[in-house]
């Protein structure tokens, strides 16, 4: 035992660096300043340069995200036939419509802080938040006469607007009808001023503390407003020509030049970044500056080579393993020789990822178990909102919603019993999802209603799905065998989104009115959402 722990100590990695440290006494001392100072200084100030530059460049992409999202909503409000119908009127219903979903709808719910809606004879039809209207309401503002200009059939444009003192974020849309044929009858321009709560708002969802600088006047968060302004008003220059950093305080400011929505310059956006750690590390090592003797580089140089094989060969080692895991994005284990203290990293390392490997595939399994229905094996109700929120938020595609009820079920429970309900209704999902396991997402949403997820579907692509759906479950003997004077079935109602809703509620409530219309009108059939069923009751 003796012998195995005396070769442990001499093999360990702290035996052998506690040698090199005596025979080199305090020149390692003189060597970690000269290090840091040549080596880490430059590496820092690359990282956090690229790293708050980077930002910078985002933060455009960011803000060119945000128009686009300005110009959808002009584009929902005004390719919309009510619109289309009432720019044209000025009677009181007209005047109600626009008061109604554009001054007070978009303002208070979308928090739109410019309105402006003209007609083809570039009369105003209705506004919110102008400041320079001409006598008759007639427009003043040349940029905002350009910018209508432009607006055509088949042009959006969408950008930055410098508005009196405020800027603005500006979508503009053409009205046109809902299938985009017709001449065009005026223009919807809305516009979102940037903000400090706006900003902060693009900080908590983007994590980037983001500032404009117009005609040196900067807008900020709150949080950052006075340190960017002290900081403009003593390195303008550098701020303007792209980067500032103050190693004193660790703090970083990249700026990028922003044009409007005419492609003028309007100022600048710039990022505040803090990186305390980095930066006071860097201001140490300028505080502490030695000057190395020949000697001392000759003898760790040697040194270096001497310890090369047996310090960093086992640590080379671990960094590819550990690389290769990251680029396949797999958790594994590492095989290391070398010194004791390494090759105990190593150990530790297997045993942690062992555990962690274990609860990935317990929490895989649990949450399989939490997002999909016991008897049917579908996907439940709790993970279909969920899925359909984050597939609206994110994906952007046009959605089918198939909201399926089994017909007469209760008398299928009441004549064959549960059993056989529960029976009936899980080959009605095996067929549903084997029908749409390669097209789609199938979920119970309760009881009896099966619900199917199309994605990037026409609505006539989507009914033929529906009708082999119901179709299936017709031919299928296994079913008909519970038929009980009428056959097996089932009633369909479709929806799509955003074409015909604006959310999920929306989407589910108008599928769920065409699957009704299903049922009325004497049920085993598939029936496609149209306003007309809201009027039949």
């Amino acid at each position: 035992m003796k012998t195995i722990r005396i070769k442990d100590l001499r093999n360990s990695l702290s035996f052998r660096v506690t040698i090199a440290m005596l025979i080199i006494g305090i020149i390692p001392l003189i060597i970690y300043f000269t290090i840091n100072r040549i080596a880490l200084q430059n590496s820092f100030f690359n990282i956090e340069k690229e790293a708050v530059c980077a930002q910078a460049s985002h933060t455009q992409i960011i803000m060119r995200s945000q128009s686009k999202r300005i110009e959808d909503t002009a584009r929902d409000y005004a390719i919309w036939d009510d619109t289309y119908e009432y720019v044209s009127n000025n009677n009181p219903t007209a005047q109600a419509f626009f008061q109604e979903n554009f001054t007070t709808w978009l303002t208070e719910e979308l928090d739109i802080n410019l309105i402006l809606v003209i007609n083809s004879n570039r009369e105003i039809v209705t506004s919110y938040g102008l400041k320079d209207l001409l006598p008759g309401k007639q427009l003043s503002n040349k940029n905002l006469l350009k910018i209508l200009s432009k607006s055509s059939c088949d042009r959006f444009p969408n950008g930055l607007l410098r508005y009196g003192e405020d800027v603005y974020i500006i979508g503009v849309s053409p009205i046109l009808p809902q299938s985009y044929k017709g001449s065009s009858r005026g223009v919807v321009l809305l516009g979102k001023k940037i903000t400090p709560a706006f900003l902060n708002y693009l900080k908590s969802h983007n994590g980037y503390d983001i500032s404009f600088i117009v005609n040196d006047a900067i807008i900020s968060t709150t949080e950052s407003k006075e340190t960017l302004t002290s900081y403009y008003d003593q390195h303008a220059d550098k701020i303007k020509q792209g980067l500032f950093m103050d190693i004193k305080t660790g703090k970083s400011i990249c700026s990028k030049p922003m044009n409007d929505i005419l492609n003028n310059p309007i100022g600048y956006v710039a990022v505040l970044k803090s990186e305390d750690l980095i930066l006071n590390h860097l201001y140490t090592i300028n505080q502490n500056k030695f000057i190395i003797l020949a000697l001392s580089l000759l003898l760790i140089m040697f040194l270096s080579m001497k310890l090369k094989k047996f310090i960093t060969g086992p640590i080379h080692n671990l960094e590819q393993q550990l690389t290769k895991m990251e680029i396949e994005q797999e958790l594994g284990t590492v095989d290391i020789k070398g010194p004791q203290e390494i090759m105990n990293l190593a150990h530790t390392f297997n045993e942690m990822a062992a555990h962690l490997l274990e609860h990935k595939k317990q929490n895989e399994a649990l949450k399989s178990l939490s997002i999909t229905d016991n008897l049917t094996s579908l996907y439940n109700h709790r993970h279909f909102y969920e899925y359909c929120s984050e597939l609206m938020l994110t994906n952007g595609k046009k959605i089918v919603l198939l909201y399926c009820d089994i017909d007469l079920f209760k008398t299928i429970n009441d004549t064959y019993g549960h059993i056989a309900g529960d029976y009936v209704l899980k080959e009605i999902a095996a067929i549903i999802q084997n029908k749409t396991k390669r097209i789609g997402t199938s979920f119970r949403y309760g009881g009896e209603e099966l619900i199917v997820i199309l994605e990037d579907f026409t609505m006539e692509q989507a009914y033929k799905i529906a009708e082999e759906i119901r179709l299936a479950i017709l031919n299928s003997a296994a079913l008909q065998a519970y038929s009980y004077q009428s056959p097996v079935s089932i009633s369909c109602g479709l929806a799509s989104y955003p074409t015909q809703a604006e959310n999920i509620k929306d989407l589910v409530n108008r599928a769920d009115m065409a699957m009704y219309h299903a049922k009325k009108n004497g049920r085993n059939q598939s029936v496609i959402y149209s306003e007309e069923l809201e009027t039949e009751g």
